[in-house]
Order: C-alpha cells, then sequence, then structure tokens
C-alpha cells in the first residue's frame, strides 16, 4: 500500500488502568480479544469526560471501543502495549 500504514496507535493514561488493564493485551492476537474488549465497552460505557486526562470509566470504554473496532477489523493484527510516560500505548501492527 503506497503511502498508507497498517499501524495504529492508541494513548491512554496511566490512571485507565484502574478501569481496564490494557497491558494484558500485550501479544495477544486482536480478534481472540475481542470478547474482553466487548465486556468492557458494556460494564464502562462509553461516555467521555470533557477532560480527556480525567480517569473515567466511560473515557476508558471509549478507548476500549475504539480497539475493539480496531479488532473486529484487522482480527490477525497483534497487540503490542507500551509502557510509556504518563500512560500506556497500544498499537495494532501491520498485518504480516
Amino acid at each position: 500500500m503506497l503511502g498508507s500504514s497498517l499501524e495504529a496507535d492508541l494513548n491512554a493514561t496511566y490512571n485507565d488502568g484502574k478501569h481496564f488493564p490494557f497491558k494484558s493485551l500485550h501479544g495477544k492476537k486482536a480478534g481472540d480479544t475481542i470478547p474482553q474488549l466487548e465486556d468492557a465497552v458494556k460494564r464502562l460505557g462509553t461516555e467521555q469526560h470533557r477532560n480527556y486526562w480525567e480517569p473515567t470509566a466511560g473515557s476508558t470504554g471509549y478507548a476500549c471501543n475504539i480497539l475493539l473496532q480496531w479488532a473486529k477489523q484487522h482480527p490477525e493484527c497483534v497487540w503490542e502495549v507500551k509502557q510509556k510516560v504518563g500512560g500506556v500505548e497500544c498499537e495494532a501492527p501491520a498485518e504480516g
């Protein structure tokens, strides 16, 4: 694919980990995590707080919903979760 990438990333704050264990996705095929992400979205909801940095259940659920949609679109991708200053980065590496 000329001029495009199959990588995507999502940043979540460290405090979002209180509502969902993003690290638990690391190394797993995206398709295998669909039930876990669906459960999180259902349990947490997707209503975002107006302040992105506020660690609310709805904001975390919103992030999980983004990952869920990626997992459905690219079930063979493998999640790569990286700890970084201020949060966690979840990547869906290019399918190989």
